[in-house]
């Protein structure tokens, strides 16, 4: 996976088997207010790498951040590094490429 743009507030990040190839899907991260992540990393496709945290745990981590009503948390799980990114956002959208 890696950061492929920021546009108007949305992360747009793109992944696949081999990025030197082409990516094959896109995760567009919604009116992003925070966020933790490296520009480009590598994820195991055999466990979970992107997911919704649950409510009580995120609302600790968006009371840290000053976040507004209506915003999530997403957990994203890289496979090369000992922590995990977290973006906070309103929405997410998936597409295959």
């Amino acid at each position: 996976m890696e950061v492929s743009r920021w546009e108007f507030g949305n992360l747009i990040l793109v992944g696949g088997i081999d990025l030197s190839i082409s990516p094959t899907m896109e995760i567009t991260f919604v009116d992003v207010l925070s966020l933790f992540i490296f520009s480009e990393w590598k994820t195991d496709t055999s466990k979970p790498i992107l997911t919704l945290m649950e409510e009580e745990v995120a609302f600790d981590i968006r009371k840290r951040m000053h976040s507004e009503d209506g915003y999530h948390v997403f957990e994203i799980r890289p496979e090369d590094y000992d922590k995990v990114f977290h973006v906070i956002a309103k929405d997410i959208t998936y597409a295959s490429l």
